[in-house]
């Protein structure tokens, strides 16, 4: 693959979810977004406009770019690769919830600033943002880059919001609404970390019939078999008393084998709070070497010590969501000097759907791989260091795209290069 081959499947990718009747300013305005996304890897403004213009007319640019990002709304084109992407999804496939955050410690006149609790620094409390993400990856395959699904940014300050729960229950129907017509067996399972056991979310769950696996943190259950109370987060356990034991060895796309080894056991149990005949399966894993166990709950049928292990598996696949936040902030995602809430939602947008266009071109390109190899050996890096494909498909892109804009120097002649396409 070359430069122009990867401009001409932007192109094509940009012309799929554009729909047709739409406007030449803002065709214009979100292809010049997504190249400026590509080559700056930033959702700095001034940096976009950088990348697509030359100092001459950087100014003109820049207005343009900034207007628009008030004016255009990119949010239903992301739905709508969001919603292709859910058809996408199989049996095999887990669907990844997460909640992240921005943190704009010290902006103060930003549109809807709340506050937030940083995740990375000890969940401090800071000014920011709240971020609702979800990747899929099948279990099944040995492509084990994550594909974005969701992607959605929030505030306790918005006049519409209602909670967090409602966003994450809005996600769900979601979900529902496109795999609803499939039998449960058929259906991809939502895997969500701890959090998740809230009894609304749980009710929820109950009502759209779809499959889970959560990671409990403080829950009563009560074990069928024996009417026993289990108090998730205050029993006491000893590992070596859990009866049975594996050890998953997982390859990764940098061909390096990590070995997870853990006991485990898994018991039919109702939750008590919510008063309903409706049966999980409670299941123990215990890491070797690790402190604490990881319990977890599924709503899916557990018949012997496999059923068991696929769903320790599907949880902890969960890193994929982690990938797309990686990418995320990589390109910049806390630098966003916006003030303007509608813009920061929009250049949210756009790096969301980079990310999506990276996750196919890597999954049903393979030549794009050995780009992506490529720029590692040019960075000095050794391909075992490869461990994040959305990152590092980034910065392939980039390095592409900056030689075609140096070489052709297009962007001068891009009014007539619009006029020609439509």
């Amino acid at each position: 693959m070359d430069e122009l081959a990867l401009y001409n499947s932007i192109l094509n990718f940009v012309n799929q979810i554009i729909p047709k009747n739409t406007s030449l300013p803002k065709y214009k305005f979100i292809y010049e977004g997504f190249l400026g996304v590509f080559i700056s890897t930033t959702l700095i403004i001034t940096e976009i406009v950088r990348a697509i213009s030359d100092v001459e007319d950087f100014k003109a640019t820049y207005k343009r770019i900034d207007r628009n990002l008030n004016q255009y709304s990119i949010i239903e084109l992301q739905n709508k690769a969001s919603l292709n992407n859910f058809k996408e999804l199989t049996k095999d496939d887990i669907i990844a919830i997460d909640l992240g955050d921005i943190t704009k410690p010290h902006a103060e006149k930003m549109e809807n600033i709340g506050k937030v609790a940083d995740g990375s620094d000890g969940h401090k409390i800071k000014n920011g943002y709240w971020l609702l993400g979800s990747a899929a990856i099948n279990i099944n395959s040995q492509e084990k880059t994550p594909l974005p699904l969701w992607l959605e940014i929030f505030s306790t300050h918005e006049i519409s919001h209602k909670s967090e729960n409602s966003k994450i229950i809005s996600l769900l129907d979601k979900i529902s609404f496109v795999h609803g017509n499939k039998n449960f067996d058929e259906r991809p399972t939502v895997v969500i970390d701890r959090g998740g056991d809230r009894g609304v979310l749980l009710k929820h769950f109950i009502q759209i019939n779809i499959p889970f696996v959560i990671r409990l943190c403080s829950r009563h259950l009560t074990e069928v078999e024996t009417g026993e109370i289990i108090k998730i987060g205050k029993r006491e356990i000893e590992r070596d008393f859990l009866p049975y034991e594996a050890t998953i060895k997982r390859i990764e796309n940098t061909n390096k084998t990590e070995k997870f080894e853990f006991r485990f056991d898994y018991k039919k149990v109702n939750v008590t709070a919510l008063k309903t005949k409706n049966e999980f399966f409670l299941i123990t894993v215990w890491r070797k070497n690790s402190k604490k166990p990881i319990e977890l709950m599924t709503n899916k049928l557990i018949q012997n010590n496999d059923d068991a292990i696929k769903i320790i598996i599907s949880y902890l696949s969960r890193w994929c969501v982690e990938e797309l936040y990686k990418y995320l902030k990589g390109n910049g995602l806390e630098k966003v000097r916006a003030l303007n809430y509608f813009a920061i939602k929009n250049l949210i947008a756009l790096c969301f759907l980079c990310s999506v266009f990276i996750a196919r071109k890597i999954r049903f390109d393979q030549e794009f791989i050995t780009v992506i190899r490529r720029s590692i050996q040019v960075l000095k890096k050794h391909s075992r260091d490869l461990f994040n494909w959305l990152s590092q498909g980034g910065k392939a892109c980039s390095a592409l795209l900056k030689k075609i804009v140096r070489r052709a120097k297009f962007i001068h002649k891009r009014i007539n290069f619009f006029a020609q396409l439509k």
